[in-house]
């Protein structure tokens, strides 16, 4: 399902500049580790990109 793109420009927004969200680093090293769960489980990379930066904090 996609999202219009004004909508998905608002959420991203919003959590950009919600100071109550906690925003980490992505690591290349996070960016292979969801490739390879991604290519091993079908879950889009995104979804891991979301996790695994911060799952260390």
């Amino acid at each position: 399902m996609r999202i219009p793109l004004k909508e998905t420009y608002n959420i991203i927004m919003g959590i950009v500049e919600d100071a109550s969200i906690v925003k980490v680093p992505v690591s290349v090293e996070d960016i292979r580790e969801a490739m390879k769960k991604s290519v091993e489980t079908g879950i889009h990379i995104w979804d891991f990109l979301c996790f695994l930066p911060a799952k260390g904090h």
